[in-house]
């Protein structure tokens, strides 16, 4: 079953800096990620994976590093061994300042 998330950046208004789509322990049946500008702006973002973010003392592994996708574009992910990943492991994304991000997990 598909995941939509609308996720906005720390700098809108009830916006965060760090999104979690997949907590640790949490099966991965991950086969896409569909990423797109879902305001009239390009958008930024940080993909990662994280064992236990609440520690402190977490692994912490970046997948894509401040990706930019212009606005009226879609990134789509679909290599399904970059997925691969253990349950021990969440999946995050941080989003730019002030921007606003559709994702959807397949």
């Amino acid at each position: 079953m598909a995941k939509y998330f609308n996720l906005i950046g720390p700098g809108v208004v009830d916006g965060k800096d760090t999104y979690e789509l997949i907590a640790p322990g949490e099966v991965n049946n991950i086969t896409s990620i569909t990423i797109s500008p879902s305001a009239s702006l390009d958008v930024t973002f940080t993909l990662f994976i994280e064992d236990d973010p609440i520690s402190g003392t977490s692994r912490k592994i970046t997948m894509l590093n401040s990706i930019d996708v212009p606005y009226g574009s879609a990134l789509i992910l679909n290599e399904t061994s970059m997925f691969s990943f253990g349950e021990e492991f969440g999946l995050y994304i941080k989003v730019g300042n002030t921007d606003s991000i559709d994702l959807i997990i397949n």
